[in-house]
Order: C-alpha cells, then sequence, then structure tokens
C-alpha cells in the first residue's frame, strides 16, 4: 500500500509505509479489536497496585487467543497450541505473587514460535515504548493509552543493555546522550544500571514525583574496580528520541586526506513530526556532506520500520521529481548526493526487518558496499496488541521477501565480514574502523 507524505524540506515524497504497520484493523474486525480494548482497560485499573492471578491468567488467554487469531502460520509451527496454552496457565496458577517468574512464561509462549516481530514485552519493557511510538496512531492502541493517561515514553540515560550469561553489558548507547557524554562505552559491565537503562515510563500512571537523575556503576574489565557516574535522565516519544540520536550522530571523518560522512540510523523509520534517518540524510547531503569522498550509513541501529527512502534520499528519487511552492519563483529539484559518491552500510545483528530488506536491495542492486556480520534475519510484517497486565504482543502476521528470498530466519550476509565481540570492549568498534578503510579506498579510487 502507497500512501503521500509530506517530508521534511516540503519536498513530496511518496513513500512505502513502515514495512511492519500492518494494521490490525486489516486483519480483524474493528469490533473484535474494541472489545479487546475493553476486556484490557479494566484488568489495568484493578492491577494499578499489584498484578494479581486473575490479570495473569487473563493476559496469558489473550496472548493465546491473539496468537491463534493472528499469527502468520494457522497451523501454530506444528505445535498443539491449546496444550501449550493449558499448560501455561496452569503454571502461573503456582508461582504466587512472583513477577520475574510470570513474565517468564509469558515470554516463552511467543518464543515457542521462533519467529521474529513475534514476542511479549512487559509494561516497562523499552521496546514496548519504541512499538507504542510506531502503530500508536491505530485507533484501538489511542483507546488504551487514552485510559492510561497515554502512552509510554521512553525514559533513561541512553542506554540499552544486553545479558551475557549473568552479566549485564552496555549494548548500545545513543549519539549525544548522557552516557556518552558522560564517557561510558559499548562494552561495560553494569554492576548497578539505577534508571539509566532505557525502559518504557507511563507518565500517566505516576505520582510520584519524577526522578531527573540516575547513578549507574560500571566496570570495564572483569576484574576491574567499579566505577560510578551520576546522569541525567531524558525522557519523550520513542521515535522522536531514537531520530534526535540519529540526527546528531552525523559527522564528517577524515582519514588519509579523504572527508568520510558518517550516519547511523538509530531508528530507521522517518517520520515527518519525528524525524528519522532519511530526513538526516537529506540534511547531511545540504550540510556536512556536501563535500564528502564517501559515506557510511550506520544500520546498526534499534529498530527497522523503513531504510528504502534514505536510498532514494541518496542516490536520487527512482521518479524526476521537481517542486514549486507559491513564495518560488522557479521549480526546485530535489537533491540527491553528488554522483559516483561511494556509499558503505554498516550491518550487523541489530540490523533487523525492514532495515535488512534495504541493505538486502542495496547489495542486490549493486549501490552499496556491505561491512559488518549477518544481519538478524528478523524480516516479518509484524503488529502490535495491548495486553490486560499493561504490556504488549507482538505478532509477525505476515511473511516477507526480497528479490524473491525470504531473508526470515537467514539474513543477509555483508560483502566484508568483521564480526565484534562485545563484553569489555572498551567502545572498540572494528566494524566502523573496516568501514571507514573502506571508505575511504572506495574514496581514493574515485
Amino acid at each position: 500500500m502507497l500512501r503521500l507524505r509530506f517530508i521534511w524540506r516540503k519536498i513530496p515524497m511518496i513513500a512505502l509505509p513502515p514495512l511492519f504497520n500492518c494494521k490490525p484493523s486489516h486483519i480483524a474486525g474493528r469490533a473484535g479489536l474494541f472489545m479487546l480494548v475493553a476486556a484490557v482497560v479494566p484488568f489495568w485499573h484493578s492491577a494499578a497496585a499489584g498484578i494479581d492471578t486473575t490479570v495473569r491468567i487473563a493476559t496469558i488467554n489473550s496472548i493465546c487467543n491473539l496468537l491463534q487469531a493472528h499469527f502468520l502460520d494457522p497451523s501454530m509451527r506444528g505445535l498443539d497450541w491449546n496444550a501449550e496454552c493449558i499448560s501455561a496457565k496452569a503454571a502461573v496458577q503456582t508461582i504466587g505473587d512472583n513477577e520475574q517468574r510470570f513474565q517468564e512464561i509469558a515470554t516463552s509462549l511467543p518464543a515457542k514460535l521462533k519467529t521474529s516481530h513475534t514476542a511479549y514485552y512487559p509494561p516497562d519493557d523499552a521496546m514496548l515504548a519504541i512499538l507504542y511510538s510506531v502503530y500508536g496512531e491505530l485507533d484501538y492502541l489511542k483507546a488504551t493509552t487514552d485510559v492510561r493517561g497515554g502512552a509510554p515514553e521512553l525514559r533513561g540515560s541512553g542506554i540499552f543493555a544486553v545479558r551475557i550469561g549473568d552479566r549485564d553489558f552496555i549494548d548500545q548507547i545513543l549519539d549525544d546522550s548522557p552516557a556518552q557524554k558522560a564517557g561510558l562505552r559499548e562494552g561495560d559491565e553494569i554492576v548497578a544500571a539505577g534508571s539509566a537503562v532505557f525502559s518504557a515510563y507511563w507518565p500517566g500512571l505516576k505520582s510520584a514525583p519524577i526522578r531527573q537523575e540516575t547513578t549507574v556503576q560500571f566496570r570495564r574489565r572483569p576484574d576491574g574496580p567499579v566505577e560510578g557516574k551520576t546522569l541525567p535522565l531524558i525522557s519523550g516519544d520513542a521515535l522522536s528520541v531514537l531520530a534526535e540520536a540519529t540526527t546528531a550522530s552525523a559527522r564528517l571523518i577524515e582519514r588519509h586526506g579523504a572527508k568520510i560522512g558518517y550516519l547511523r540510523g538509530w531508528t530507521m523509520l522517518t517520520r515527518e513530526a519525528a524525524g528519522g534517518p532519511a530526513q538526516a540524510m537529506q540534511a547531511a547531503i545540504y550540510g556536512k556532506f556536501a563535500d564528502a569522498d564517501a559515506v557510511i550509513l550506520d544500520a546498526r541501529g534499534k529498530i527497522g520500520g523503513g531504510g528504502m527512502d534514505i536510498l532514494d534520499v541518496y542516490f536520487g528519487p527512482r521518479t524526476s521529481l521537481s517542486w514549486k511552492g507559491r513564495g518560488d519563483d522557479r521549480w526546485i529539484d530535489q537533491k540527491s548526493m553528488r554522483p559516483n559518491v561511494p556509499l558503505v552500510i554498516i550491518v550487523d545483528g541489530h540490523t533487523r526487518s525492514a532495515a535488512e530488506v534495504m541493505a538486502h536491495v542495496a547489495k542486490h542492486q549493486r549501490r552499496a558496499l556491505l561491512v559488518g556480520s549477518r544481519t538478524a534475519g528478523a524480516a516479518s510484517g509484524g503488529s502490535l496488541f495491548p495486553l490486560p497486565d499493561g504490556g504488549g504482543l507482538y505478532i509477525a502476521v505476515a511473511a516477507l521477501r526480497s528479490y524473491g528470498e525470504v531473508l526470515e530466519g537467514k539474513g543477509v550476509e555483508p560483502d566484508i565480514l568483521v564480526e565484534r565481540s562485545l563484553p569489555y570492549a572498551d567502545g572498540a568498534d572494528p566494524q566502523l574502523e573496516r568501514a571507514i578503510e573502506e571508505a575511504t579506498r572506495l574514496a581514493r579510487r574515485n
């Protein structure tokens, strides 16, 4: 489905909507969805002071029923789905008030389907804030957030973490975030996170004063000293937070006489109100990248949702496009990067969904050199559904192919393989370093 959007600098563009914004209203009747919301709302109020068994059973029932109704494979990957659901509900009856155990049970159900874009997210999960930001314009989600006093915000000090073994590490740090400014680095072990790691924050449900800062404790070596930093907290619409970090990442890197433009797409989805990488790339072409000899697009972001529009901005639209406003005395052509300026794209396991499609297209058409490691292999079309406990269920509702190739479970192999080890990396980024080397080589060849 195509839709007309008016993007940055008043440039009209025809763009595909986010590949994974498959509206549930296209899949199920609106009446059923609003019945779902009506069921969720009372439970949310009853759960405000603590989740009880009734709410938990209702949540498991919702997960089971929604997956049965909307998951892309009606056979449920050959599982006895009814038996799986009965087992999960029985397990919930035995856990008392153990919230961690409940979340493990809820997480395990969609995980059994072994498909991307199919997961349970508890109410405080950062991904829930991101997905609400992507899908929140849908009527049934608006009805839910209205009751909760608004959509969840992304709140923290700029850190996304990952658990490896029994330890937590800084996986990603947003550009221009408090954590980056304070000198924390990707690969640092998190000893005590405070509130520095991003989470979903529901401002409409909080009565206590909002904290403005937090303390994070970390170390750089397995046997190293524990350091502490007090960091400001940032909060806002998730796509806007990621888009601002994307814009902040744009810079010129000089290497052996070559000027290399660099942009990291923390979100690959661009929206007029929130911004995003296509807007940031367009602005850089007019500004920071005007004299660049090559450009690096770092696609190791936090969410996919787009990317093809970045290629259109860089190489020029697929159709010749000019515009003329009431105050213009001539037609203005949409500006793209100068011809023959090489593009290098960094990919790894963070390159997901529509970002993988973009990388696959760029590689297939030989428009860019891919450097890094294999992409996530998470290329399905998904939708978000609210749950009685205040969490959300992400469901893969459609399978996708690019040039006839299924990327789900397979991913996209880079042209140049560079692996990266995260724990105690001290901020080292061999994938970026190799991308700079290749961009410099291509620039000098031109």
